[in-house]
């Protein structure tokens, strides 16, 4: 098992990459939280995949993760608007390559 820990490239908080259950890959923060509402699941893909349960959910005894989007000082630079989002999605529909890029 991979996990891929990096630092945000805005506020440099430590991050781990994941891949939400709909295969989108999301930053969770590295440090567990109690109330957070993904835990992680090693499946053994080369990330974790980020299962939202909720606040209140029952993570079964595993540990608790915030997205990095919502804790984010400056989330707001890494927003695409509808039309940067189909641009990207067309691109990895093309080329499968494309979606190892971190964008």
């Amino acid at each position: 098992m991979v996990v891929h820990d990096s630092k945000c490239r805005a506020c440099e908080a430590p991050l781990l990459w994941t891949v939400t259950t709909k295969g989108k890959k999301m930053p969770v923060d590295a440090k567990p939280t109690e109330f957070g509402p993904f835990v992680l699941l090693y499946e053994g893909q080369r990330q974790p995949t980020a299962k939202y349960i909720g606040a209140a959910g029952d993570s079964g005894g595993e540990k608790r993760y915030e997205s990095h989007w919502a804790t984010c000082t400056d989330a707001e630079k890494f927003r695409r608007t509808p039309a940067q989002n189909a641009k990207v999605d067309a691109a990895r529909a093309k080329d499968p390559v494309q979606d190892r890029l971190p964008f």
